[in-house]
């Protein structure tokens, strides 16, 4: 949460300074490495002292912890919402949102190594033979495995489309 509104993680302090009795589990990277990895490659949050620890709070204080330090009423409704779906979905809703980064991500990915692709294939028509040092190939077979990789990994993450009857 500390992260969404400042640098570091001080909301733990702020909360005792306006006497907020809001429950959180400081967590150190030493006890979690594993944790403090995901987040640091999923970009969850953004950790600016690798070495500090982070405090976990319950989903469901979040809109009044948002609405404490004067988040935008939209938002705090928005955080509403979500905490109402998780608490019908369980981690079923977790699950969901992991899904659809992962698919962003990747979608991301692709559209970037299909401009690559593109430029190589331009400049492959531009040079007709005439550099020597020009070796295009290599990057096209490289860029053509990723793109497949990353097509093969999306098919996995995406639902596959209903059937028409």
């Amino acid at each position: 949460v500390s992260s969404w509104l400042w640098d570091t993680d001080l909301l733990r302090s702020m909360l005792r300074q306006i006497q907020k009795p809001f429950w959180g589990l400081l967590i150190m990277p030493q006890w979690a490495p594993k944790l403090f990895s995901e987040l640091r490659d999923t970009r969850v949050c953004h950790l600016v002292n690798p070495n500090r620890g982070i405090t976990l709070y319950n989903l469901t204080d979040l809109p009044d912890i948002a609405t404490i330090f004067s988040v935008p009423e939209e938002v705090v409704r928005c955080l509403e919402g979500e905490v109402r779906k998780w608490k019908e979905m369980g981690l079923e809703y977790f699950a969901i949102h992991r899904r659809s980064s992962d698919v962003e991500h990747l979608s991301n990915t692709l559209r970037s190594l299909q401009q690559k692709k593109k430029s190589i294939l331009q400049a492959m028509m531009k040079d007709k033979g005439e550099d020597e040092t020009f070796h295009p190939m290599e990057d096209l077979v490289a860029v053509e495995k990723e793109l497949n990789s990353i097509r093969t990994a999306l098919a996995r993450l995406r639902p596959p489309s209903p059937s028409p009857p």
